[in-house]
């Protein structure tokens, strides 16, 4: 069907004004919106891709500031496709491949940077500007903090006002105004995008699946153990989960958090051993129970962690035989989940000596001396619990020290760190102790974990970090079963009852709070850490964890009870409509008592509205001048059809010059019919 001629004229006037020229307010407008798009992609992308988009981007700057003394001679089309090819290929040798987070956000960034410098019109950088809007998206991928939503959120200011700039000309709006206008048209959007927030339907996990790499990088325990591992893990102030207990906080030597079991042992690495799956947990629950809330930060492997010892955990999870809670999957994002423990719980010895076979094995020959030093232990006689409390003496008795410090271990890392080395983290405590007690034939297994933490005195929030990562062993023995005993316990007690900054020098405490001593720099420092961590858990729990049953919650205390899809679709639509047509009746409304133009034409009206001559509610501004000037005196009825021209094309017309306004304003203020 042919196009109406006023449509095909649109079409051509866009075309036209699609194809002029880019201006450099729009070009450096762009540039400052990529410095909060890109700044925190840095320490994600690969130096090769850092130093080429820094190049590229300072290429066109410069480009763009020679300008107004030259014309802009931008690299040919060859050239640039050449970039691209040598972008591609680095791309591909860094990664491995095109596909997944890292390598998308590298190639996107670099095609970004080789836009920029073939942009010549609008067009050109309307495109650049959309691929912006896109990177803000990938910083997501990296953190959903506040501080990168907030960040995010500049960014999008910045880029909407850049493309404000880019359909505008150079002298018509200064940058702090097109930011400003920016930063309103986001802030109107705001109401239907809480709207869409709590009423667009939620569904279980992202709505696309995220790239392989989406999770790298993410810190926590692991299904091994070698000498170290924790102790690089407690350097870290990262927060492994949060607790809201459902009464007061544990007494400090309740708190263990139990983890992964490891029970293979090579001579140096502790590994995970899967436990047969048709076994039982068998422990007896006793004494009071304590029940809280757990929101576990995403580590990518499939276990939970909870107190000592759980007898309710979330459906999704069980119980393994070696009293490890596991989920059927990965935690691959924030989890909450509740609970309930007997810290004075009681084990059910095992019946079948099979079942403590794994539990006995060492590498043949190694770590000789220890295997000596029990075998002369035994030889006085001892029983397994006077081993155990033999061991544990020979800990408090002998010169070992408790340090974030050790020196490095050969193969038989127990001898070495018994008879030579004698320093080291609760990792070589824990696997010291297990190895003398496997060379006693006592079953012994060491357990991985957190031990310890702090409340915010802010919201309550019990929260356990990264250096609060601990190892303790347990043994078996007659009549009692599986029984813990934390060796690091008997080098420093202050482990246990303070945490970690209260057993190491300062020098080693978690660093947020270890540069400080005592003073008002200290209780400032912790008074600030505790207002944004307690602001951090508000938005984790209301906005990154709103999934469906908190949604579905959430509809239900506004009064939809047993919510569906189709209803909250329709309860969506009904509102974000009605808060749009709220929204355009209010735009509409200001923008006519603040326009100037607009003010000044209705006071004409309500002077000639004053001598009869009122103007139809359906009547434009020129038949509406034309019929006044009618009515008119001839000089008054002149004065009159101009002002109604010049109304009519200062307010429908595509440009509008504020001399020509100011004009405008000033002959309808003396015009006096």
């Amino acid at each position: 069907m042919a196009l109406f001629p006023a449509t095909r004229a649109s079409l051509a006037a866009d075309r036209a004004a699609a194809d002029l020229p880019a201006s450099r307010a729009a070009m450096f407008a762009l540039f400052a919106a990529l410095v909060p798009v890109l700044g925190p992609h840095v320490s994600h992308l690969p130096g090769w891709c850092v130093a080429f988009a820094g190049l590229m981007f300072a290429w066109r700057l410069w480009l763009s500031w020679r300008e107004d003394r030259t014309p802009a001679r931008l690299p040919s089309r060859w050239l640039l496709f050449t970039l691209m090819l040598l972008a591609l290929a680095a791309t591909i040798y860094t990664h491995r491949t095109l596909f997944g987070r890292d390598a998308g956000v590298t190639f996107v960034t670099v095609m970004l940077s080789l836009k920029l410098l073939e942009t010549r019109t609008r067009r050109d950088i309307v495109i650049a500007i959309f691929l912006s809007y896109f990177l803000i998206l990938t910083n997501f991928f990296y953190s959903q903090s506040i501080a990168t939503a907030g960040l995010m959120l500049i960014a999008l200011v910045l880029i909407t006002s850049a493309l404000i700039a880019a359909h505008r000309d150079a002298t018509s709006l200064d940058y702090l105004r097109q930011t400003r206008l920016a930063a309103t048209i986001i802030a109107q959007a705001f109401p239907m995008m809480l709207l869409l927030f709590l009423l667009f339907p939620r569904v279980q996990g992202p709505l696309w699946g995220l790239p392989a790499d989406a999770r790298a990088g993410v810190s926590g325990l692991s299904d091994s153990m070698s000498p170290g591992l924790i102790t690089q893990l407690s350097l870290s102030d990262g927060i492994a989960f949060r607790v809201a207990f459902r009464g007061p906080v544990p007494r400090a030597s309740d708190l263990y958090w139990r983890g992964p079991v490891l029970s293979g042992f090579d001579g140096r690495n502790w590994r995970v051993v899967p436990a047969d799956p048709e076994r039982p947990a068998r422990f007896e629950a006793a004494g009071p129970p304590i029940d809280y809330e757990v929101t576990l930060e995403p580590s990518e492997k499939p276990w939970l962690f909870a107190l000592e010892m759980p007898t309710r955990l979330p459906e999704y999870a069980r119980l393994t035989a070696d009293l490890q809670p596991v989920t059927q999957r990965p935690v691959t994002s924030r989890t909450r989940y509740e609970a309930r423990s007997h810290p004075g719980y009681r084990s059910i010895p095992e019946e079948n000596a099979a079942d403590l076979a794994p539990y006995l094995t060492l590498p043949p020959r190694s770590n000789p001396r220890t295997r000596e030093l029990v075998l002369g232990w035994l030889m006085a006689g001892a029983s397994p619990a006077q081993l155990v409390e033999r061991a544990m003496r020979h800990f408090r008795e002998e010169e070992f020290f408790y340090t974030l410090e050790p020196p490095l271990l050969d193969n038989n890392a127990v001898d070495e760190f018994l008879f030579v080395a004698r320093r080291g983290f609760c990792e070589h405590y824990a696997s010291a102790f297990v190895v003398m007690m496997r060379s006693a034939r006592i079953p012994a297994r060491v357990v991985t974990g957190y031990q310890g933490g702090e409340v915010n005195p802010v919201d309550g929030v019990f929260t356990v970090r990264q250096s609060d990562a601990h190892a303790w062993a347990e043994v078996w023995l007659p009549n009692r079963g599986w029984t813990r005993v934390d060796p690091t316990a008997a080098v420093s007690p202050a482990r246990v009852e303070r945490g970690i900054a209260g057993a190491l020098p300062q020098r080693f405490a978690p660093p947020l709070l270890a540069r400080f001593v005592g003073g008002w720099s200290a209780q400032w420092l912790s008074s600030a850490r505790f207002q944004w961590e307690a602001l951090a858990n508000k938005w984790n729990q209301f906005v990154l964890n709103y999934t469906p049953d908190r949604q579905r919650e959430t509809l239900e205390r506004l009064g939809m009870k047993t919510p569906t899809w189709v209803e909250m679709a329709a309860a969506m639509a009904l509102s974000v409509g009605g808060v749009g047509l709220a929204v355009a009746l209010w735009l509409l409304k200001t923008a006519r008592e603040r326009d100037p133009v607009e003010r000044a034409w209705r006071a004409v009206v309500k002077r000639l509205a004053r001598r009869g001559i009122i103007r139809a509610s359906a009547e434009g501004p020129l038949d509406y001048g034309a019929r006044a000037a009618t009515l008119l005196s001839p000089q008054a009825g002149a004065a009159m059809r101009a002002l109604a021209r010049r109304y009519a094309d200062l307010r429908y017309g595509r440009e509008r010059d504020a001399r020509a306004i100011a004009d405008f304003t000033r002959e309808a203020r003396l015009f006096q019919p």
